[in-house]
């Protein structure tokens, strides 16, 4: 197989002859030791301001050729010398010219910066992948410098490549002007292409400086999340006053949920939105802020407490927060009847978490006309993220009780994690019915697993991870620590000297910080790279619950660190749920 640089295609970009020829290099035999650069940007061109070149294919021995693709649907030159290809505007340089214009261009920038390539073949090459091309015209091209579709249907593409490097060598040799080159001489070696990547290296995409990577990062999240919004168009509240959106991890809720208050403000309508968890909480305040006073943006105890104006007792326990605030909170409403301020919409955000009658009889009070008749929207994970105790109620049981015939609009398109991210989550977060569809591209970056003999063993190793990524630059912000435990985790050992001014519990503001927390208190949020601790079990429902939760907070960077004596489950568990996929 070859060795593809950058590893990934640009589906915007790159045409469907060069996506084709793509995939036929990773896929088919005859190219181990090449190295094919792809879309290669050609800054001393002879004769532009800037070429490119589609396929850089370096063959070990035989040489480098320079391969223009074309996928137009029909090609054809006028008596006068101007090119017609498919619905592109005429010109008088045809394709020839323009790979063998740019191949000379790269020879001499090559060389220029590595002497010892001056004595390798470089040579171009055309590809027609959709139409035959059996034109000969010795004086502007050689018939063996053409690929068309019925050689690329008939021949393997290594076979195609070789022949036309090896009559370029045979015809070079026989020129008298060509004393540079030595046909005996196995250029380019495994050394000579190595050098020749790291000239080009710069000159193209395989290199993104950690300013661009955050740029393009978040126009993806941005534009992908958008695209969501359709969900909120299709479920237009004058139609259908209560909806339920329920979608895995990554597929927006969240933005959706801040989008839906930013449109129920401009309805003028006064807003309640609410989550669970105090960071997601204290980020959707934030990002709500433009909203102005129509809306209020907290979390559903906050709201409790604002309420009531409680004091929170120092012993208190689940009782109180499940039972005894709401408890109040109701008495106060009721209490207080027409006198109240009720909402006009009802927003909650990981609404599963929500899912309790002692919850519920507040919001239903709280909101005009009540859950059966007022106008709510739910965002919710109802089937994986259930994390903070077995006492949520069932969404169907709550809607079947408070407001029956209720819509629940199914999202499905993860916009969030990366292709390989989303596998990792399907294999070992227990994440049986996938998403229909992840819209981000591909990085080539895999999710590591990382195995600990000891705590200390976990912790030279989290360190040196940690250093890894300042030196792949990224800031201290865009990396997150997650553990199970909120007490006794990797982050809070390693937090001394050196790492005691770099790492911060999540909930304090600190910029440039690494964050760290427990999994349940980033639960709603996600961060550019996240490094999972502390993991010593994966065996039980709540320990892939928890795991799920954690794992799909990543946006680009995924790393477990895992106890070596999980090794084996974690290997018999990939094994299992890979052959049940097969067997699916």
């Amino acid at each position: 197989m070859a060795r593809m640089i950058p590893p990934v295609i640009g589906d915007e970009t790159a045409s469907p002859g060069e996506k084709e020829l793509f995939r036929r290099f990773l896929s088919e035999p005859g190219t181990d030791g090449w190295a094919v650069l792809h879309s290669l940007d050609v800054p001393d061109h002879r004769r532009q301001l800037m070429g490119e070149i589609d396929f850089v294919i370096a063959v070990p021995g035989q040489g480098v050729l320079c391969l223009e693709v074309k996928s137009h649907q029909s090609v054809r030159r006028d008596p006068d010398g101007v090119w017609h290809l498919g619905q592109s505007p005429p010109t008088r340089t045809g394709p020839f010219r323009q790979a063998s214009e740019a191949t000379h261009s790269l020879r001499g920038y090559v060389a220029r910066r590595a002497p010892e390539l001056r004595t390798t073949l470089f040579w171009s090459a055309v590809c027609f992948t959709r139409v035959p091309f059996s034109i000969q015209s010795p004086a502007e091209w050689h018939e063996w410098q053409v690929i068309d579709s019925a050689a690329l249907q008939s021949r393997p593409l290594a076979t195609l490549i070789t022949a036309i490097l090896a009559e370029a060598r045979s015809f070079t040799a026989s020129k008298p002007s060509a004393q540079w080159f030595d046909p005996s001489s196995p250029q380019p070696s495994p050394e000579q292409i190595e050098s020749l990547i790291r000239i080009l290296r710069p000159s193209f995409e395989f290199f993104e400086s950690p300013k661009s990577r955050r740029r393009q990062r978040e126009g993806e999240l941005l534009r992908y999340t958008a695209e969501q919004f359709v969900a909120l168009d299709a479920m237009n509240p004058a139609l259908n006053p209560r909806v339920v959106f329920e979608g895995a991890a990554g597929t927006g809720k969240t933005l959706l949920a801040l989008e839906e208050t930013r449109r129920s403000v401009l309805r003028h309508e006064r807003v309640l939105l609410c989550c669970f968890n105090r960071l997601l909480g204290a980020w959707l305040k934030k990002e709500a802020e433009p909203f102005g006073d129509r809306a209020t943006v907290t979390t559903f105890h906050r709201y409790l407490l604002d309420l009531t104006r409680a004091t929170v007792p120092t012993n208190a326990d689940d009782t109180f927060w499940q039972q005894t605030l709401p408890d109040l909170a109701l008495e106060k409403v009721l209490g207080e009847g027409e006198a109240f301020g009720s909402f006009d919409t009802l927003i909650l955000d990981e609404a599963q978490d929500l899912l309790s009658d002692s919850y519920l009889d507040v919001l239903d009070a709280v909101l005009n006309g009540g859950l059966g008749d007022g106008h709510w929207r739910f965002f919710g994970d109802f089937e994986q993220q259930a994390i903070y105790g077995s006492s949520c109620l069932d969404i169907r049981d709550v809607l079947a009780k408070r407001a029956p015939s209720t819509p629940r609009y199914l999202l499905t398109r993860n916009c969030r994690n990366t292709p390989r991210i989303a596998s990792f989550v399907q294999l070992l977060g227990g994440f049986g019915k996938g998403w229909g569809q992840v819209l981000r591209p591909d990085t080539g970056v895999e999710p590591e697993t990382i195995y600990f003999d000891s705590p200390e063993d976990q912790d030279r190793k989290l360190i040196a991870l940690l250093e890894q990524l300042f030196a792949d630059g990224y800031s201290g912000r865009e990396v997150v620590i997650l553990s199970p435990y909120a007490r006794g985790s990797a982050a809070e050992r390693i937090a001394s000297a050196p790492w005691v001014d770099r790492l911060k519990p999540a909930s304090a503001d600190t910029p440039g910080g690494i964050r760290h927390c427990t999994v349940h208190s980033f639960k709603g949020l996600e961060a550019p790279v996240i490094i999972v601790t502390d993991v010593l079990s994966i065996g039980t429902i709540a320990d892939q619950s928890l795991f799920y939760v954690a794992v799909t907070r990543a946006i680009d960077r995924l790393y477990v660190l895992a106890s070596a004596s999980l090794k084996p489950a974690v290997l018999d568990l990939l094994l299992r749920r890979t052959n049940s996929g097969s067997a699916r």
